[in-house]
């Protein structure tokens, strides 16, 4: 591969990196988190013209980090055309508010404690995950955390409903 389509390579990671985390805060803040259907048309799209189904390494540099909640700070990994996995980092006592959306999360604790308060049909389920452990949310289901120690996830996303 040559400089040229490595250059296009890593600004079109740039873009989708920046274009996610956007997207990704906006929709916290907003709990609209159904219309990221829309970045993952985009980051298909993307990937399908651009990419030519290389494997492409992401350095951590290029890695947007950004506070989307009081003492929770998004660590954006890598955004595929189906899939955004990201690193979270969590302050004892912060929280993250109820919010749904039209896809699977999948959620591992590498350091810390959290409650998961998951809401289903009326009905309130509380998780609490440990370092090593991890959960599934399905789409659509209200989900919400509660921070009872220092925290460090990894979480991934479908982005396709």
């Amino acid at each position: 591969m040559g400089r040229l389509q490595r250059g296009v390579l890593r600004f079109s990671h740039n873009l989708v990196n920046d274009w996610v985390n956007l997207k990704f805060d906006y929709l916290l803040w907003q709990v609209h988190l159904t219309k990221y259907t829309v970045l993952a048309e985009w980051a298909k799209r993307i990937n399908t013209s651009l990419r030519g189904g290389e494997m492409i390494k992401i350095q951590e540099k290029d890695q947007h980090v950004v506070e989307v909640f009081e003492g929770v700070v998004r660590h954006t990994l890598a955004c595929g055309k189906d899939v955004l996995m990201a690193k979270f980092e969590y302050k004892k006592g912060s929280h993250v508010p109820p919010h749904a959306h039209s896809y699977e999360q999948v959620t591992t604790v590498l350091k810390g404690e959290q409650k998961i308060i998951t809401k289903t049909g009326g009905q309130e389920k509380i998780t609490v995950l440990k370092e090593g452990e991890s959960c599934i949310i399905p789409p659509n289901h209200k989900h919400e955390q509660h921070i009872l120690e220092d925290s460090v996830t990894i979480d991934a996303w479908s982005l396709t409903p």
